[in-house]
């Protein structure tokens, strides 16, 4: 399976939601169960399930446990006009990720700045930083100084997942000391790179940097 998000600041939006792919009928199926309450109104075996249960009516014939996950036709509609966009927002994102790598190389002794590997296109969803170590600063002192420079910042999504709360929920092994995870988790961050970010804003940003800089 593979998923893609459309909240608002992703590369396409429909406000919320998003979509799952799979090239497993049994798996689609399964999907659209559990997107709507575990009904099987929606899949495409769903003659054969019924005829499993025929004292039940199929109209309201409920399968597995489920949620409520049923895109709306206005966010549909959303969608399909974002999709046609798509492309340049993409050249709009790469461009900004470019500018910023060549603006920040000069401090790469500090950070760790993303890098394209050869044949593949990153469509870059943020741009993602990290403190080396041996920088004489820390992440949060480069985090706060952007932040109340007006430039949010983001932890790297959840970071180290053995680290959340949430995991404590459920039965679970931990393979490995993670240190990669907890590096990651403790020494980067991400600066926004939506495709609304224009010339003002990358120079704002790098200027932002630059002052930092000649003040460690």
């Amino acid at each position: 399976l593979s998923s893609f998000s459309f909240f608002f600041s992703h590369h396409i939006s429909t406000m919320e939601g998003g979509m799952v792919l799979t090239d497993n009928e049994a798996t689609a199926d399964l999907a659209r169960i559990m997107r709507a309450h575990g009904w099987i109104r929606e899949v495409k075996s769903r003659r054969g399930i019924s005829r499993q249960f025929p004292g039940i009516d199929e109209r309201f014939l409920f399968l597995n446990l489920g949620f409520n996950l049923r895109p709306t036709e206005v966010q549909a509609a959303f969608g399909l006009q974002q999709i046609k966009k798509l492309e340049k927002f993409i050249e709009i994102r790469r461009f900004n990720s470019k500018y910023w790598n060549d603006r920040l190389r000069r401090y790469a002794d500090y950070l760790m700045l993303p890098e394209e590997k050869s044949g593949t296109r990153h469509v870059f969803f943020g741009y993602p930083i990290t403190v080396k170590p041996g920088a004489p600063f820390k992440k949060r002192d480069i985090v706060e100084f952007l932040e109340a420079k007006g430039i949010e910042t983001r932890p790297i999504m959840a970071g180290n997942m053995a680290e959340q709360p949430a995991l404590g929920l459920f039965e679970h092994r931990i393979a490995g000391d993670l240190a990669v995870s907890r590096s990651v988790m403790r020494n980067s961050f991400f600066i926004g790179n939506h495709h609304a970010i224009q010339e003002k804003e990358r120079e704002y940003v790098s200027d932002s940097f630059d002052q930092f800089m000649r003040n460690v």
